[in-house]
């Protein structure tokens, strides 16, 4: 072997040694597909019980946009999955301020001593394809007074707004006060609307009560 031939050889091992490191860290810099597989769990879980909760919403948003993944479009493709399944809902997401609502209610009735007021009907508000009891648009309790012998039924609306630092607020629809009217007219009783705002449902900051016709 000539001594042009061994500088040869070792100039092209050099050239081979370099390409290959360049090819390395060009692989290694190039993106390739986002690993999914902690997201696909996250949506597993979420769709399991048949309803994504606001808690699991987030989770999925988060865990998309680390894998960088359109959380939207996570999102999206986690409830055709779902749909797509036909998974039977285990729970039910609980409105907040239908829970409120109902916790404010029973801060009223604790309100009245049972010695003297009896609930004559607490009306709810369940329905299916718009159809509900009679009672769902009446006030929210019937109640009865009773002292010396003699007794009275009177309404109770109750409403309960979580911050309400304005001087003015709506707490009911025209349509609703039409009910409660008609209501108060066809059964010859007095309704009543109690007001709840800020704190809790069952432990409100304020509270206004007030005679639907004229306030007391």
């Amino acid at each position: 072997m000539t001594k042009m031939t061994s500088i040869f050889l070792i100039a092209m091992g050099s050239i081979l040694i370099l390409s290959g490191v360049f090819l390395s860290l060009n692989a290694s810099d190039k993106p390739g597909k986002p690993d999914t597989s902690r997201l696909d769990s996250a949506v597993d879980t979420a769709i399991a019980d048949g309803v994504i909760t606001p808690n699991e919403r987030d989770t999925i948003r988060r865990i998309a946009t680390d894998t960088l993944v359109n959380p939207d479009v996570a999102i999206r493709n986690a409830e055709i999955k779902m749909a797509s399944l036909n998974i039977k809902a285990e729970t039910e997401i609980i409105d907040p301020a239908k829970l409120s609502g109902y916790e404010f209610e029973k801060f009223i009735v604790k309100k009245f001593n049972p010695k003297y007021f009896k609930i004559k009907n607490w009306a709810g508000d369940k329905y299916v394809e718009g159809r509900y009891a009679e009672t769902t648009p009446q006030p929210d309790l019937l109640m009865e007074f009773s002292m010396n012998g003699k007794s009275n039924l009177f309404a109770v609306e109750c409403k309960w707004r979580k911050n309400e630092s304005y001087k003015s607020f709506e707490f009911a629809t025209e349509a609703q006060l039409d009910r409660y009217k008609k209501f108060e007219t066809k059964e010859g009783i007095p309704v009543f609307i109690v007001i709840g705002t800020g704190g809790e449902g069952g432990n409100p900051e304020h509270l206004l009560f007030c005679a639907l016709q004229h306030p007391v």
